[in-house]
């Protein structure tokens, strides 16, 4: 994960966006007096809200665990 300060990030916005929708890894950008912020893409946010959503209950996290192992048992058994 890239880290940069805010004034580089302020004197290369649109770079350092571009940067970080294309390449979906998100960007620290340190504020000063230890506070940071995390510049993340759209899509990369999405996909963490859903995996929060979705592991939310214990059930279902119980049964996506489940199926992840049953999935790379048979990629295993397949190579």
């Amino acid at each position: 994960m890239k880290h940069t300060t805010f004034e580089k990030a302020h004197a290369n916005l649109k770079e350092l966006l571009d940067e970080v929708v294309e390449g979906d890894d998100p960007v620290i950008v340190g504020c000063g007096e230890g506070r940071n912020v995390a510049i993340i893409s759209t899509k990369q946010l999405r996909s963490l809200l859903e995996t929060i959503h979705l592991f939310r209950s214990p059930n279902n996290a119980r049964r996506l665990l489940a199926a992840l192992e049953r999935a790379e048992l048979s990629r295993q058994l397949s190579s």
